[in-house]
């Protein structure tokens, strides 16, 4: 064995792992006997970690064995692992390695209580001078307790009471390490000391990366409180703990590096906390509240560094609500009014200038002017009026503001000359139903001069790309911010001449037959001399059908596909994933000017603003007049508007008009839920929760498929009965007990749905926009809807214009009974006459012409 360590980077844990530490060498540092080959640091400090243990043995040997890799001896450091009544192996585990480094490590096994109660245990377990938390699904580099403890030593003469290490992001799917936290600025430029009285912008919210005296700790009577679950239970206590030594030195160490584990199933406490009723009535009223009355009591004001640190975690509500005000579905209306009670005693605690002024992660302007607005009646000295979109072809620009009232209406000058402005939206965001902030966004031509802002009251200056612009802005300074695309030059410029200006299209990676594809055929007949491309992965079923067919293909993620995104105009997809609009890094495609133009798969009918607002794709495809005007309206949530969203119908439906048959089948096409959704497989698939046999959506459904009057019904009709689940069940359908009778159609089996839709006598769906295919072809539909309260509290998107008794293309019922009544009905045809109005008014065309329509929309870009 190569002993010389000392000279490499020094890892026992590999040793260990490749046999190469003897027998005697481990049983020397099990008792804590330096082996002589070992480069060890001598510890001069007590230390005692305290780790919570509930079913994480999957993670906690890799924790363990960062301790004993550690350079320093150890010998100076208590490990306390504290199981909270572990079902998964975790004890086991634990006293395998308390056998091996029995002076280092300890164990404690107690019924569950919790994190907090966990915590507390092993305070009262510890003996070291200094003491703190780490979370066993975490790790810690190899000279962590090295240089806190050389740093200890060091600062002895001051009167050091807490120290704070770098807390880096381990991706555990990519095995990849990110120095990227929003607090990282506390460890930029060396070491950082302050005093606990004035931390200036630092603060501490995390404890497992933090160092406390053990003694301060214990004198102030100071544990964690059980009800702050899930967050902020950490910065309770630190915060409590720094109130109470003013005097006393805090230190930022950038070199001692803690690895936060990002689980790749999305399982932890912070993942799932917006999950959880106690996020939102427990966090801010324990946690907040605490932290800031008992600053108010002991200092008799609130120190700036604690109402920081309160608004930072504040923000995390406030996005949240903005992005999913449906989250809040799991409270009551009196836990609403709860909520929205605690949430303005706590910011009533704040100075208004602090929230106007102070710099934070995610504190953009339009918390601020919300935050103001809502909590102290207060408008920002001055309106930034941002400056978010160019459109080339066009050559106008976008301009958004935030402001506490919708009346506002600025002007808009060019070398003095009053600029019109066009697409006016005017959104109200809100907050538990109060106001929270207006934006006002339009849009206005770029011409040379420069461009100024004048409002009736205050001030107003422009923002673009990170710059203010306090004495207006020029055509000139507008263009070098959004860029002009380069020259191609070698390489780059036979790619142009092949990729440039040209149309990429694509449905899924993995699969056609969505409007891309029907768009694409349409295209290719035109024979105008255009560059039309097709984009698919090589190894989808669909790729030698559509090559037969002449498809020019492009696989996706190929050189192919890069060179011709660097050069294309457009991408035009009935998809709108990241991984579609953005398929390579953005280095890459620094140079494209591609723009998106979505297509979308089907009719969108829930309120989808916030997920629009961020893809914001210069053209969206409609096929009904209600979704184009609930898009477009002047005060929809959403920022397109009728410069970008038209409505053309969609060219799959087209095809399907077109496959229409007599009818054959009762078609039964559920959509997901999210509550069904259990960990992380890969991006947008999750496995399914433990109990899914036994939930209501299993035991509903597979009443339904095996119900007899249903088979009747077929028999009598002479109709076959076809289940079409979702893809995330394809692989549990033995939990419904389908009859042998019932014919399974799988979505990622078949090559196109739309036969099936074709010849249906009826469908049977809940809350999915796939009615809509059943809507254009003038085929009834029922809408199961048993569990309406849960679904509209818990699912991801909001309700919209779309109402399913009012709109709806069929009843919608809530009991097998009624939905067997409305199939029969609707098979015998004793319909109702409103639903077969209601889908004939609905669409506004089945000519045929979708692709046609599209095809000038796009057109009219230029």
């Amino acid at each position: 064995m190569q002993k010389g360590a000392g000279k490499v980077k020094f890892n026992i844990i590999r040793l260990l792992d490749k046999g190469l530490v003897t027998p005697l060498e481990q049983t020397m540092m099990a008792r804590g006997i330096r082996v002589p080959w070992m480069p060890t640091h001598p510890m001069k400090n007590s230390i005692s970690i305290v780790v919570p243990c509930y079913n994480l043995a999957r993670y906690l040997e890799k924790f363990l064995r960062s301790i004993v890799s550690q350079t320093s001896d150890l010998r100076g450091l208590e490990v306390i692992l504290v199981d909270d009544g572990s079902t998964d192996g975790t004890e086991q585990l634990a006293q395998s390695w308390v056998a091996k480094f029995p002076k280092l490590i300890r164990y404690h096994r107690q019924e569950n209580q919790g994190l907090s109660a966990t915590r507390n245990t092993g305070l009262s377990l510890a003996t070291g001078d200094w003491i703190s938390f780490p979370d066993p699904d975490d790790f810690f580099h190899h000279r962590y307790f090295e240089t806190i403890d050389k740093f200890i030593t060091k600062e002895r003469h001051r009167n050091l009471s807490m120290v704070c290490c770098n807390f880096v992001r381990f991706f555990e799917k990519t095995g990849k390490k990110k120095d990227n936290h929003a607090l990282k600025f506390r460890f930029q430029s060396g070491v950082k000391l302050a005093r606990a009285h004035d931390l200036g912008n630092m603060m501490q919210l995390a404890i497992n990366s933090a160092f406390l005296r053990r003694s301060d700790l214990l004198e102030m009577g100071l544990t964690f409180n059980p009800l702050i679950v899930p967050g902020f239970e950490d910065a309770e206590v630190v915060n409590r703990y720094l109130t109470r030594l003013p005097d006393s030195w805090v230190a930022f160490l950038p070199g001692a590096r803690y690895y936060y584990v990002k689980r790749a199933d999305e399982s932890s406490m912070q993942d799932t906390a917006r999950t959880k009723k106690s996020f939102y009535l427990n966090q801010p009223k324990y946690g907040w509240l605490s932290v800031l009355a008992d600053a108010k009591e002991i200092r008799g004001e609130i120190p700036k560094f604690i109402q920081r640190t309160v608004l930072y975690d504040a923000i995390g509500h406030f996005r949240n609500h903005l992005k999913r005000p449906q989250a809040l579905g799991i409270l009551t209306a009196e836990e609403k009014e709860q909520y929205k009670r605690t949430m303005a005693d706590a910011m009533a605690y704040l100075s208004p200038e602090l929230v106007a002024n102070t710099e934070l992660p995610g504190l953009y302007e339009d918390l601020r002017v919300g935050i103001l607005n809502l909590y102290f009646g207060e408008s920002r000295d001055y309106t930034n009026a941002y400056i978010t979109h160019y459109d080339d072809q066009k050559n106008l620009m976008r301009i958004s503001m935030y402001t506490a009232s919708d009346t506002v209406n600025p002007v808009i000058r060019s070398d003095g000359s009053e600029v019109h402005k066009s697409h006016l939206k005017i959104i109200r965001n809100t907050f538990v139903g109060d106001t929270f902030f207006y934006e006002i966004a339009f849009w206005v031509p770029v011409d040379p001069g420069r461009y100024t802002i004048e409002l009736e009251e205050g001030a107003a200056r422009f923002r673009a790309a990170g710059k203010s612009f306090n004495k207006g802005i020029t055509a000139t300074e507008i263009l070098a911010k959004f860029g002009k695309r380069p020259k191609p030059v070698g390489i780059k410029a036979l790619l142009a001449a092949r990729f440039n200006d040209a149309w990429l299209l694509m449905d899924r990676t993995d699969k056609g037959d969505d409007n891309a594809e029907h768009f694409y055929r349409y295209l290719k007949a035109q024979n105008d001399g255009g560059k039309y491309y097709f984009v698919l992965n090589r190894n989808s079923p669909d790729w030698d059908r559509l090559k037969r067919e002449g498809f020019d293909l492009i696989a996706f993620r190929s050189l192919r596909h890069l060179a011709a995104l660097q050069r294309a105009k457009y991408l035009i997809s009935s998809h709108a994933d990241a991984y579609i609009r953005k398929p390579f890094p953005a280095a890459q495609l620094r140079d494209a000017k591609y723009k998106f133009l979505f297509i979308q798969h089907g009719v969108t009918k829930d309120n989808q603003s916030e997920w629009f607002n961020h893809v914001m794709p210069s053209l969206l495809a409609t096929a009904t007049t209600a979704e184009q005007a609930s898009i477009v309206d002047p005060r929809s949530d959403y920022h397109l508007t009728n410069k970008e969203v038209f409505l053309t119908g969609f060219p799959r439906h087209d095809a399907l008009l077109e496959l229409s048959q007599s009818w054959k089948t009762i078609f039964i096409m559920p959509t997901w839920r999210e509550n069904l959704s259990g960990t992380v497989i890969r991006p947008g698939v999750r496995a399914l929760k433990p109990g899914f046999e036994d939930t209501e959506y299993v035991a509903r459904w597979s009443a339904l498929l095996n119900s007899e009057k249903l088979r009747d019904l077929a028999v009598k009709h002479q109709l076959r009965i076809v289940f079409c689940p979702h893809p995330n069940l394809a692989k549990h359908t033995d939990a419904f007990k389908l009859p042998p009778y019932v014919e399974t159609v799988f979505v990622d089996r078949v090559q196109s749905l739309q036969p099936f839709f074709a010849e249906m006598a009826v469908m049977i769906t809940d809350y999915s926009s796939v009615a809509f295919d059943a809507g254009i072809l003038n085929r009834p539909v029922v809408y199961y809807q048993f569990d309406r309260d849960a679904f509209f509290s818990g699912h991801i998107y909001r309700t919209g214009y779309f109402d399913y008794v009012e709109h709806g293309f069929g009843p919608a019922v809530d009991k097998e009974e009624d939905v067997l009544e409305s199939v029969s009905k609707a098979v015998s045809g004793k319909e109702c006459e409103e639903y077969a109005r209601r889908r004939l008014s609905t669409f506004p065309f089945r000519d045929g012409q979708s692709s046609s329509r599209l095809h000038h929309a796009i057109l009219s870009l230029d």
